[in-house]
């Protein structure tokens, strides 16, 4: 079966198509690929098929798409103060 992986964290993410055996799942697939997950932020990557959360052991299927996502840096709601507060300031 064919699958393309994402790696979000890429300053230019590009898919990249894997041929794997059938009944692969997400963390054969991520070996495949060669990801190694640095080892200060052990367990706080996230991955997807097609923008749903999925665990390591998520079996892959034909066509899927395997987004690879760092953890973030800070809250959504955090980031929105920040953006709010700099166009605040911008506009004076």
């Amino acid at each position: 079966m064919e699958i393309e992986v994402v790696d979000a964290s890429a300053p230019r993410p590009e898919a990249q198509t894997l041929t794997l055996p059938e009944g692969t799942c997400v963390s054969e697939a991520l070996i495949r690929f060669g990801w190694m997950e640095p080892e200060e932020e052990k367990g706080e990557w996230g991955f997807g098929v097609f923008g749903r959360e999925v665990s390591l052991d998520y079996v892959l299927q034909e066509g899927d798409r395997l987004e690879i996502c760092p953890p973030l840096r800070m809250s959504p709601q955090e980031a929105r103060r920040r953006r709010a507060a700099a166009e605040k300031t911008r506009k004076g």
